[in-house]
C-alpha cells in the first residue's frame, strides 16, 4: 500500500529520466573516474563499519549501511561507475518527488526545478568522496521518502516515516538541511496559493511532526546509544557553546555575504552575480503580487519563512561545535534556486517569468561547466600526487635500512605551487596534507604496505626532522631506528 504513494507516472518518469541524463552531461566523468579524495585513502584495505568513531558521531546507521553493502562486495573507493548511476538515480527521483510536493506543473518547469537541485555544484563534492557516495545518497532517499510519506499516509500511520527519517539521520544528518528547504518553501506555496486547502495544512501538520519528532527521537536514540557504549562525542559532533555565539553570527554573516557575492573557487563571480538578479527579482515579484492584493500579513509572513528556507542551507553546521562550511555541508542550497524558480512559475508574471528562466538557462549551463571542472581537478590532483608518491617512494628505497612494509612518518605538508582552481576546504586537496591520508597514498602509488607509525614513532620522526632538509632534497628522506622518515 505505501509503495503506491511512491511510483511515479507517465509525466513523472519522463522529468525523472531527463533528470538522469542532466546528471550525466554534469558529472559522467565520474563514472569511470579512479580518483580519490583525502578520506578515501584510509580505507583502500578496510571500510567503514559500526565503530566507535560512527558511534561518537551520531552515524551508527552509516555503519550499518556500509557493513551491508561491503558484504554484498560494493564497496564505495571501488564500485564506480554503479555508484554513481544509483547516486544520480536517487538525485532524479527526489527533484521528482520535490516537485510534487511543490506541485510544479509542465514537463519544463518540473525539469528546470530539478536541475537547480541535481547540478549545483555544491552537490559535486560529495560525488569525490568515494566513500561517501553510497551512504549519503541512501541517507537522501530514506529522508525524502519518509517525508513524502508523511504528508499523504493517515496519521496513525506516521511512526512509519518517523523510523525511516530517524534512520537517514543516522547515516548522514546533513539531509535535515534538505528537507527543512523543501518544507519552508512548501509552506510558501500553501502561504500564497493554497491557505484555503484542508489537505494541504493536514500535509504540511504531518509532515512538521515528521522533521520535529524524527529529529527528537534521533537525539534520545543516540544519546542512549552513546550512554550504554560509554562512547565520547569529538567536538565536531557536539553543539555550539554560548561563547562562541558571537564569533558563529560572525561566520554566518561572512558566510551569507561570500554565497552571493565573493567568487570562490567553486563558482565563478559571475555565476553569483545572476544569481543575486535572480533572487532580487523573486523577492519583487511576490512582494508585488500581494501587496497588489494589499494581503501586508502574507508579506510579512513570507519573508519570514523564506528567511528560514534560506538559513536551512546551513542548516546542521550552524550548530556544530567546529565550524566546517564546505560545500557537501551547503549542497541544499540547489533546493532553495529551485523552490525559487517553482514559485516564480506560478506567479504567472509573464515578463518576470521570462528574465528568471533566462538568468536560470544562463546559470544552469555555468553549473554543468563547473561541475566537469570540479572532476577533472581531482584527477589533476591525483596525478600530482601520485607523481610525488612514487618520487618519495624512489629515495626510500635507496636507503639501507628499507622496508616496503617499516612505519613510516611524513612530515609536514606538500607545497605545490601550480594547484588546481576548485580546492575548497577539503575538496580536491592534496593527501599529502593529512595523516590519515599520506601513508595510503604512498601505498595505493606503489603497491607497498608501509604502517602508520604510533605515537613514539611519530616523535622520533618529528625531531629528526627539526634540522633535516626539506623535500625535494634528498636528503629529505631517510630512515632513522627502523622508522621511514619524509621531511616535506
Amino acid at each position: 500500500m505505501i509503495f503506491q504513494y511512491l511510483k511515479l507516472n507517465k509525466s513523472e518518469f519522463k522529468y525523472f529520466l531527463y533528470a538522469f541524463l542532466a546528471s550525466l552531461l554534469a558529472r559522467g566523468v565520474v563514472l569511470f573516474n579512479l580518483s580519490y579524495a583525502i578520506d578515501d585513502y584510509s580505507y583502500m584495505f578496510t571500510h567503514i563499519t559500526l565503530d566507535r568513531n560512527c558511534i561518537s558521531f551520531g552515524r551508527w546507521g552509516l555503519g550499518i549501511v556500509n557493513d551491508f553493502f561491503f558484504y554484498l562486495g560494493i564497496e564505495g573507493p571501488y564500485a564506480f561507475p554503479f555508484v554513481a548511476i544509483l547516486s544520480f538515480l536517487t538525485l532524479a527521483y527526489v527533484s521528482v518527488l520535490i516537485c510534487r510536493m511543490w506541485d510544479v506543473k509542465g514537463f519544463w518547469a518540473c525539469i528546470l526545478v530539478s536541475l537547480f537541485f541535481i547540478l549545483h555544484p555544491y552537490q559535486s563534492e560529495i560525488y569525490t568522496f568515494r566513500i561517501a557516495s553510497i551512504s549519503f545518497f541512501v541517507a537522501l532517499l530514506f529522508a525524502f521518502t519518509s517525508f513524502y510519506l508523511a504528508g499523504v499516509l493517515k496519521r496513525r500511520l506516521l511512526f512509519l516515516p518517523i523510523m525511516l527519517f530517524v534512520f537517514s539521520l543516522s547515516v548522514y544528518q546533513i539531509v535535515l538541511n534538505y528537507v527543512f528547504v523543501v518544507y519552508f518553501f512548501s509552506l510558501i506555496v500553501f502561504l500564497l496559493f493554497k491557505q484555503n486547502e484542508r489537505r494541504n495544512r493536514e500535509s504540511l501538520f504531518s509532515q512538521f511532526i515528521l522533521l520535529i519528532g524524527g529529529t527528537f527521537v534521533y537525539f534520545i536514540v543516540n544519546k542512549l546509544i552513546l550512554y550504554l557504549t560509554q562512547i565520547e562525542t569529538p567536538k565536531r559532533a557536539e553543539f555550539v557553546t554560548f561563547d562562541q555565539i558571537p564569533d558563529r553570527v560572525k561566520e554566518i554573516s561572512l558566510l551569507v555575504f561570500g554565497m552571493f557575492y565573493q567568487a570562490e573557487s567553486i563558482l565563478p563571480f559571475l555565476t553569483k552575480i545572476l544569481l543575486l538578479l535572480f533572487l532580487l527579482l523573486f523577492i519583487f515579484s511576490v512582494s508585488i503580487f500581494l501587496l497588489k492584493k494589499k494581503l501586508y500579513l502574507k508579506l510579512a509572513l513570507f519573508i519570514f519563512v523564506f528567511i528560514l528556507a534560506y538559513f536551512s542551507t546551513i542548516g546542521v553546521n550552524m550548530m556544530n561545535g567546529v565550524w566546517w562550511p564546505a560545500p557537501r555541508v551547503l549542497a541544499s542550497v540547489g533546493i532553495f534556486w529551485g523552490g525559487i524558480l517553482a514559485i516564480t512559475y506560478k506567479l504567472k508574471m509573464k515578463l518576470i517569468l521570462k528574465i528568471s528562466l533566462t538568468l536560470s538557462i544562463v546559470v544552469l549551463f555555468s553549473f554543468v561547466g563547473v561541475n566537469n571542472k570540479v572532476f577533472v581537478d581531482q584527477i589533476r590532483i591525483n596525478k600530482f600526487d601520485f607523481s610525488s608518491a612514487i618520487r618519495i617512494t624512489s629515495l626510500l628505497e635507496k636507503q639501507p635500512n628499507f622496508s616496503p612494509s617499516m612505519p613510516l612518518y611524513i612530515d609536514g605538508r606538500i607545497q605545490y605551487t601550480y594547484l588546481p582552481v576548485t580546492m575548497m576546504y577539503d575538496m580536491n586537496v592534496s593527501a599529502l596534507l593529512q595523516p590519515w591520508s599520506k601513508v595510503s597514498l604512498l601505498n595505493e602509488s606503489v603497491g607497498y604496505s608501509f604502517l602508520q607509525p604510533n605515537p613514539m614513532q611519530v616523535d622520533i620522526g618529528r625531531k629528526a626532522c627539526e634540522d633535516a632538509a626539506k623535500w625535494p632534497s634528498e636528503k629529505s628522506v631517510f630512515v632513522v631506528e627502523g622508522v621511514g622518515v619524509v621531511c616535506l
